[in-house]
């Protein structure tokens, strides 16, 4: 099992541009890997959801804020500097069992990192991580073949851009089209704590429940560079490609 650590913020773009490429390389003999970063501004989209429906594109653009759509299902999320990223690339899925079994198993094991290494009273719900009524992370996931990419986000502490400014479905008047997002009020890992909690304490505490599914040791090891080549193909052709990110 291979990590690649990066908590400096990076394109949204090239970083969902990269879990595609993992995704790739684990299909064809590449190495299972656990990545956690983190993002600038975006919206993101589930792979069949409509924009329009989704997002207040004209709130997102006068803020600068890009809209991209990831590969995998699932609802709308924002995502900032303050939003911790976990995907998993695994060659052969039949370990995390069917769809569903595959998120309780994920959330489950973040979910027992972050008890156990910062003492929140999380629980993992369906595809969401939960404090209380709270929501606190999301997941997604992908499949080709055997392979399997799975993410999700964790919230670590809160950005000054409500995600109603440019995320329809935290709007009373949110009216769905194919996909829906199911909406939920959120907190952070700060606001929980009631404290400051940094990206690196909260990716230690995500590891550590991680550790549970893919017993370490794991090798520390960057994005190889023909996954990184792939990447940058898929950015230009896919993830920077209005058509695909807008035209639905």
């Amino acid at each position: 099992m291979r990590l690649c650590l990066d908590l400096e913020a990076r394109d949204a773009a090239m970083g969902l541009a990269i879990d595609e490429a993992l995704l790739e390389s684990v299909r064809n003999g590449g190495e299972d890997t656990i990545r956690v970063w983190v993002s600038t501004r975006a919206v993101i989209l589930g792979r069949s959801q409509s924009a329009a429906a989704e997002c207040d594109r004209e709130a997102a653009r006068r803020l600068a804020i890009p809209i991209v759509r990831r590969l995998s299902g699932g609802g709308a999320v924002y995502h900032y500097p303050g939003n911790l990223n976990v995907s998993v690339t695994a060659a052969d899925s039949r370990r995390f069992g069917t769809a569903e079994g595959a998120f309780a198993r994920f959330g489950e094991s973040l979910a027992g990192g972050l008890r156990g290494g910062l003492g929140v009273a999380v629980d993992a719900c369906g595809r969401a991580l939960v404090v209380g009524s709270w929501k606190i992370s999301g997941a997604a996931q992908a499949r080709r073949g055997k392979a399997i990419l799975i993410h999700g986000t964790l919230l670590v502490w809160p950005d000054t851009v409500e995600m109603a400014a440019v995320l329809r479905a935290h709007r009373q008047d949110y009216a769905p089209q194919s996909t829906p997002s199911h909406p939920q009020a959120t907190t952070t890992l700060s606001d929980t704590l009631a404290r400051p909690v940094g990206l690196a304490e909260a990716a230690d505490a995500v590891l550590q429940g991680l550790a549970d599914l893919f017993p370490r040791p794991w090798c520390r090891a960057p994005i190889a560079l023909e996954e990184r080549t792939l990447a940058t193909e898929l950015e230009a052709a896919r993830y920077r490609n209005p058509e695909w990110n807008e035209s639905r």
